[in-house]
């Protein structure tokens, strides 16, 4: 077994760096990474990427010593067929750590090849906080760090508006582009770096908002040893991902051109509005993933595949899609059918093990985005409210309470959160009238949903007999019996 690095892969060529990618996690190393490498193999780009770490801490250690080499395994199921591939990812040039080593950071600002900067810092990642402007130390923020990043490109050019980036957020908040430009521009006002400066941000970069879309679980530990054989590399970057893959890119400037993934057959969409492309995601594989979290952690189900696995939960999650979520996106029903299929495809790949406890991070925040929209647009269209989606929730609630049959449940979501469901439970005495009074407080509780729940007609009594049901009778009996009528 051989270490890897450019030598030994037999990796010669290399390319200008026209990326810099702040954040090295698997993400977008199987996303981004990937995909540039992908263009180079094609022609169509050639260039490489420069990543920087976006905390400070670490230094992406394995990274530097296999020279920005790494393994992506590709494996699961597309149209049916088994897909199980070993791409070698050789487009990372440079690993940077702007907090230790800031004035190489910045170096790069000066780079005439640099046309790009993608990031994910998390959705905690792009937020406003008051900081001090220093050209010496690198800023505790990304939207701050970017802001020092393009001062120094706009010093060193002149305010030359060819020399502006497109910059491509990865992260997952709504309208990640426009919020990212918001908090620079504030920064620059702050830091009193000058009109000219605040409309060369403005009118030569382009910050674009977009979606993206792989499900990357990782390291795959059981299967490592086996696919570093293959290869006959000790890859200790090895990174499983889905063979879907999708970035939609929402810009009012020409950004195919610069970055030109389809042409490389990449799943890229270039358009001026990607309200659709958010909507389908967030509605559909979202809603699906946050409604059966509950439900299968209760039923004693650990992970996504094992879900649909189970003809009886896979019959009830097709009903809360088709029934309850989709009538409620005004698309062509064609498109959202085989959108709900390739989900559904997705789900059950063999190959990954998405544990439905590491879905559950942040449930009522979750709920909130993924699930109420839809819920509230099924009680204004039908006059009714959707009773699996009112399941879900009842079992969601009853996750919250913190243990079940007897074990600890392991939550992890804000501390306000988890001292409101503490103090509504302590108040549980295992009858009707107890659950019903807990569930109109929960349902009250606007910091959770935004509105006061309690007041749509039927949802609080219909989500306390689904409590009552979790709580006395079977959820697993109970969807048997929806399923099979």
């Amino acid at each position: 077994m051989h270490r890897l690095d450019r030598q030994t892969a037999g990796i010669e060529q290399s390319y200008p760096i026209k990326v810099l990618q702040i954040g090295g996690g698997n993400f977008l190393r199987a996303f981004v990474d990937w995909m540039v490498s992908k263009m180079n193999h094609k022609g169509v780009f050639q260039g490489s990427v420069a990543v920087a770490k976006a905390t400070p801490g670490g230094d992406y250690t394995e990274l530097r010593q296999q020279q920005g080499l790494f393994h992506v395994a590709v494996r699961g199921i597309r149209e049916g067929h088994t897909i199980d591939e070993m791409d070698l990812v050789s487009s990372v040039e440079q690993v940077l750590q702007p907090y230790d080593d800031f004035a190489s950071f910045l170096k790069l600002a000066e780079s005439d090849s640099l046309s790009v900067i993608v990031s994910n810092t998390t959705e905690a990642g792009i937020r406003y906080k008051d900081q001090v402007f220093s050209e010496s130390e690198a800023a505790t923020t990304f939207p701050a760090l970017l802001t020092a990043f393009l001062w120094r490109r706009f010093q060193v050019f002149g305010g030359d508006r060819d020399k502006g980036l497109v910059i491509l957020p990865c992260e997952l908040i709504e309208a990640n582009g426009d919020q990212l430009k918001e908090y620079v521009v504030r920064h620059g006002k702050d830091w009193k770096l000058g009109e000219v400066f605040l409309e060369w941000v403005v009118e030569a970069n382009t910050f674009a908002n977009t979606l993206v879309d792989r499900i990357v679980p990782g390291y795959p530990g059981a299967d490592a040893a086996e696919l570093n054989e293959r290869t006959g590399f000790d890859d200790q970057l090895l990174v499983a991902a889905e063979p879907y893959h999708i970035w939609v890119i929402q810009a009012d400037r020409d950004v195919e051109s610069l970055f030109p993934l389809a042409k490389a057959g990449l799943n890229a969409v270039y358009t001026n509005d990607l309200t659709m492309y958010r909507q389908r995601k967030v509605r559909i594989l979202n809603g699906a993933h946050t409604s059966m979290v509950p439900v299968g952690l209760l039923a004693g189900i650990e992970t996504v595949g094992e879900f649909v696995g189970n003809p009886d939960m896979e019959a009830w999650l097709v009903s809360v899609l088709q029934d309850e979520i989709m009538p409620t996106l005004d698309y062509d029903n064609k498109m959202l059918q085989d959108y709900m299929q390739e989900v559904l495809d997705r789900f059950r790949n063999p190959f990954v093990e998405h544990k439905l406890s590491s879905i559950a991070l942040n449930s009522f925040s979750k709920f909130r985005t993924r699930i109420l929209p839809s819920l509230l647009a099924y009680v204004e269209l039908k006059n009714e409210v959707p009773s699996n989606l009112a399941l879900s929730l009842a079992a969601m609630i009853r996750l919250y309470e913190g243990s079940w049959k007897g074990e600890k449940v392991a939550l992890k979501d804000g501390e306000d959160v988890l001292w409101f469901c503490q103090n509504v439970w302590a108040e549980y005495r295992s009858d009707k009238i107890t659950l019903n009074r807990l569930v109109g407080k929960t349902l009250a509780h606007k910091p959770f949903w935004g509105l006061d729940l309690s007041e749509i007609d039927g949802l609080e009594d219909q989500v306390t007999d689904y409590l009552y049901v979790i709580e006395n009778k079977s959820l697993v009996d109970h969807i048997i019996q929806t399923t099979k009528s």
